[in-house]
């Protein structure tokens, strides 16, 4: 039975000279593990520019033995990305994370326009890289399943009080009144209002409109910081393009 479908490649596998696997986030079938090789109409040029983070049209016979490619389109490859080297790993690193993160056969279509858009505006320096990694790694998160409680205190349920404090690994918050009151167990951080509002921002606004607010150097960086730990509770470990983007961004942070 063939198919088609758009999708973006997380994760490819070199099999052989004329053979490779690639793991495609779409907008409908989540991951899918298909075999690419030379033959037909996927010809030696078309098999050698297939590349991670780069959006595609497909093809697809599912047979007894998996999901084969029988034709293969580029449709964007943010190629312009490629000659620089932090937005290059941080590209690298949006896949990574997308493919640790999304279930196969799950509807993905916020995850793909996710990790697209985010792409776009890396490869058209809309945002600057930290902005866009904690941007893109909250979200994600929340459309995976690990959707945190910012909408009011745990325990009174109140919206915003002078200060509030975020559990690290329960994901709710804590208003200093009730903290006063009771015996937390949790690591807790104090959140400023404005990172407060942005990780609200970024949770529960439009999709499309998640990246228009804005923050000074200082609140971004707590707010970077921040994500970053949540994110690696949830993971529960470094991956290794997440590695190569840190070396990378103490390299080229002004």
């Amino acid at each position: 039975m063939n198919f088609d479908v758009k999708g973006i490649v997380l994760k490819k596998i070199d099999y052989s000279d004329n053979q490779k696997y690639l793991d495609i986030l779409t907008f409908k079938n989540g991951i899918l593990n298909v075999k690419l090789r030379i033959y037909g109409q996927v010809t030696k040029n078309i098999f050698s520019n297939i590349c991670v983070s780069g959006y595609y049209y497909f093809n697809l016979y599912s047979g007894r033995y998996g999901i084969v490619v029988d034709y293969v389109e580029e449709i964007e490859q943010f190629f312009k990305i490629r000659f620089n080297p932090l937005k290059f790993a941080l590209s690298q690193y949006f896949c990574e994370l997308c493919y640790v993160l999304t279930l196969p056969l799950k509807d993905s279509a916020k995850s793909l326009s996710l990790i697209l858009n985010s792409i776009w505006l890396l490869q058209n320096e809309k945002f600057s890289c930290e902005f866009l990694k904690c941007v893109f790694e909250l979200k994600l998160l929340s459309l995976s399943g690990y959707m945190l409680n910012l909408v009011g205190c745990r325990f009174c349920c109140c919206y915003e009080k002078k200060t509030m404090f975020f559990s690290l690994y329960g994901g709710f918050l804590i208003c200093e009144d009730c903290l006063k009151k009771r015996i937390v167990n949790e690591k807790l951080v104090k959140l400023t209002k404005a990172v407060l509002y942005a990780m609200r921002f970024i949770i529960y606004k439009e999709d499309k409109k998640i990246f228009n607010f804005s923050l000074d150097k200082a609140q971004l960086k707590f707010l970077s910081k921040l994500v970053e730990k949540i994110t690696l509770i949830v993971v529960e470990k470094e991956l290794n393009t997440h590695k190569i983007y840190k070396e990378l961004f103490k390299e080229f942070e002004i």
